[in-house]
């Protein structure tokens, strides 16, 4: 691993620190310093270790499937979305589902390394596909907000009163595709928020989407593509 990218890893557990919950603040901690006596000695934590301490980090988080479902399960959701038609559906109730359907293909996880960047790559392109005018600059400007909206998507703890919470995906998508202005904050994420962190503020007032002409021939044609870029690290274990 570069040395570039071992700072991107340690910056990420700095964001924990800043604005994680105290639970998440002390395990972010520990890790830091574990990681850093690695380095000391001249070793590299892998992006599979970085990965699993962010898991721990966040404790019991999002429950991924074992890796033999995961070919059955892409093709369910991808057979599900193709046969779904947005005719007749509002703006609001069309980035509903498109928020449903990629917080599905994330949750199934089927990249041990690079799950979240894959389905930001998947996202643009089938975006695009439905005529959307989309680049990565938001993916890339809040990739953290993208991230943990994807996990809020998809937690939920029964016995710590906790649901899932798609919203915070939505307000992403609002903002990649009508224009809104919701601040994307991590702060706003969190399951028990100070008083001030509570409410997500919103500014300004959306705006048309502008869209490419939507070619129903090459819509689908694009989605084998997409995964198929990082078919070699489909996840084993």
């Amino acid at each position: 691993m570069s040395k570039e990218k071992n700072n991107d890893d340690f910056s990420s557990f700095d964001e924990y620190l800043r604005q994680g919950e105290p639970s998440q603040k002390k395990r972010a901690e520990n890790w830091k310093t574990a990681i850093g006596l690695q380095a000391v000695d001249g070793l590299q934590p892998s992006a599979y270790l970085i990965d699993v301490a962010k898991r721990n980090i966040e404790g019991d988080s999002v429950n991924y499937l074992n890796w033999e479902d995961l070919r059955r399960a892409l093709d369910w959701d991808i057979e599900q979305e193709k046969n779904f038609s947005y005719k007749g559906l509002t703006d609001d109730e069309k980035i509903e589902h498109i928020a449903k359907f990629i917080s599905g293909i994330w949750q199934i996880h089927a990249f041990r390394e690079g799950n979240t960047r894959t389905t930001a790559i998947f996202t643009i392109q089938y975006l695009r596909s439905l005529g959307y005018k989309v680049n990565n600059e938001m993916f890339a400007k809040h990739s953290w907000y993208f991230r943990n909206a994807l996990v809020r998507a998809n937690y939920r703890n029964i016995q710590k009163g906790i649901d899932y919470s798609p919203i915070y995906l939505v307000r992403f998508f609002r903002n990649l595709l009508l224009k809104d202005s919701w601040v994307l904050k991590n702060r706003y994420l969190h399951i028990r928020p100070t008083d001030e962190w509570k409410v997500q503020p919103r500014f300004a007032t959306p705006q048309v989407p502008h869209k490419y002409p939507a070619s129903s021939a090459n819509m689908w044609r694009l989605l084998p593509n997409v995964w198929m870029i990082h078919t070699c690290h489909l996840r084993k274990s």
